[in-house]
């Protein structure tokens, strides 16, 4: 049988439980508070940990700065050169001994190949044949953009292709993005003969 209480004329055990109530939601409350506190701390944590974003994360930078060794081969599926036999031959020699006079500097090497034919399929079928290429630029015929800056404009020569034009620059890499010194103009290979000249001069 129920009891009920003198004072407030409820049952024993209801009142028991309405008094412990205020208590237990009491505790509710502050593990809440807890919680919620400790998600924003670790989430402004988390935040100010992470590094800043910088130019240098995505694959298109290098992860340091310093000087590079630029070889730009500048070709066409039309230029007879580079239909001879053994040209692809004498190509893939030229590149990988400048990958070396470059590691012996303690340069990074990049190759960029490109071709002036007026279509971008074709030109990108094209430089298939040679390479690898860490990037490549094509369409446009002789007024493609980096025939402009290593033929034309920038590094003035003559417009006989195949060739290879060598540079050297000077990277630094901020915050803000990449700062290059201008291009220091170091050879350029024209034609297979070229090719083969710069072989035997730097030949071991």
């Amino acid at each position: 049988m129920t009891s009920t209480s003198p004072l407030r004329g409820k049952p024993e055990g209801e009142r028991i439980r309405n008094e412990r109530n205020p208590d237990s939601f009491v505790r509710l409350m502050m593990t809440i508070v807890l919680i919620s506190s400790f998600s924003i701390a670790f989430g402004l944590w988390e935040r100010n940990a992470r590094p800043a974003h910088t130019p240098d994360q995505g694959s298109t930078l290098p992860r340091s700065g310093g000087p590079e060794l630029v070889a730009i081969y500048i070709g066409s599926s039309f230029c007879a050169g580079s239909s001879l036999p053994d040209f692809p031959r004498v190509e893939h020699r030229t590149f990988a001994a400048l990958a070396t006079y470059a590691m012996h500097k303690r340069m990074r090497f990049v190759r960029i190949g490109v071709s002036v034919d007026a279509s971008a399929d074709i030109g990108r079928d094209y430089l298939k044949r040679f390479g690898p290429f860490d990037t490549i630029s094509v369409g446009g015929g002789w007024l493609n953009p980096l025939a402009i800056s290593y033929i034309w404009r920038d590094q003035p020569a003559t417009g006989t292709i195949p060739q290879i034009v060598v540079i050297q620059r000077q990277v630094k890499l901020t915050q803000s993005g990449p700062l290059l010194a201008p291009d220091s103009l170091l050879g350029r290979l024209v034609g297979m003969n070229g090719m083969e000249e710069w072989l035997r001069r730097h030949s071991d």
